[in-house]
């Protein structure tokens, strides 16, 4: 197996967890500035709610900074940080679906108070994210690291451990099943 070369964001994230682990603080102000922003655009998939997004991603961090001086492998982080997110995302999803799952006259109530000149995209949107709710939590979690944080398969892989075969398999059924929810 051929490693994959490592980029300077790689090994300034390395630098900073190894910081990190040596107890300096500007060391992880500086790795919770760099991950932030792509640690909520993946828990606001997850979720498709920015405030929840926000108040998961304190309690990752939270985790991280309990968890990081036991992390072995620095340049594993980013795998590492997915993985506890993604664990707390799915408890959060799967909460939300023993609560209540959405029905029609939920999304009925949305479309009423949508006002009367939303535009087709507001409407493609809407039965997107209506679709991703959908979704098992391990789907969507696929969905959410390729399409909207942009990994590769290989990297989704080994971000939730998993075979590549079974990253692929997600993806594939998780697209064949939005299709159904969005043609629907």
């Amino acid at each position: 197996m051929r490693m994959k070369p490592r980029t300077a964001d790689a090994v300034l994230d390395e630098a900073l967890v190894m910081a990190c682990q040596a107890r300096q603080a500007s060391a992880y102000m500086a790795l919770v500035d760099r991950w932030q922003p792509r640690l909520l655009r993946y828990l606001t998939g997850m979720t498709g709610r920015r405030e929840i997004a926000s108040d998961l991603a304190q309690d990752v961090w939270l985790a991280v900074m309990r968890g990081l001086p036991h992390l072995q492998d620095p340049a594993r982080f980013p795998a590492w940080l997915y993985r506890i997110a993604g664990r707390h995302a799915a408890d959060w999803v799967g909460g939300q679906q023993r609560r209540r799952r959405y029905d029609a006259a939920h999304r009925e109530h949305i479309r009423s108070a949508d006002s009367a000149d939303s535009t087709s995209n507001s409407d493609e949107a809407e039965a997107l994210h209506a679709a991703l709710d959908q979704l098992s939590t391990e789907h969507r979690e696929a969905v959410v690291m390729h399409y909207l944080q942009h990994m590769s398969v290989a990297d989704i892989a080994q971000a939730l451990e998993l075979p590549l075969g079974t990253v692929k398999s997600r993806l594939h059924h998780a697209r064949l099943h939005l299709r159904k929810l969005i043609d629907r």
